[in-house]
């Protein structure tokens, strides 16, 4: 009998705080795990914004180094979301950091899938996906 379970959550807290005032638990954005008779697969998402600060770096050192370290996820995706669009409102503060780390979408997208490549191992799989969310 083929039995497969498939269970999405987000922000699940996949390690906690150890102690008052320590560094604080893991709390990943979205996690995928897919069972079938033959095992089980878990993938982990980590959402960006183009604004954020750390979204350069993130992939190996949030992604990787903090959800996907200890063998608790084989698989995992940075997904950023590109807001960036001459439309934008300019009291936004986010508008003016938006194009700090990559001055556009396709320079983010080579960058990001080149560090996915880079960091891809045996022991894990991971991918780099841009979204265009601009304004049009």
């Amino acid at each position: 009998m083929l039995t497969s379970k498939v269970i999405i959550n987000r922000e699940v807290q996949i390690r906690r705080k150890l102690y008052n005032g320590g560094e604080s638990g893991s709390r990943t954005d979205i996690w995928i795990q897919a069972t079938d008779e033959n095992g089980q697969v878990t993938l982990c998402i980590e959402v960006k914004c183009n604004w954020n600060a750390s979204a350069k770096t993130s992939l190996k050192d949030q992604l990787i180094k903090k959800y996907m370290s200890g063998g608790t996820a084989g698989a995992g995706i940075l997904l950023l979301g590109w807001y960036a669009c001459p439309d934008w409102d300019n009291d936004d503060r986010r508008q003016a950091n938006a194009t700090k780390t990559w001055s556009d979408i396709d320079t983010a997208r080579t960058d990001l899938e080149k560090q996915a490549e880079q960091e891809c191992k045996a022991d894990h799989w991971v991918s780099a996906k841009v979204i265009d969310c601009s304004l049009r």
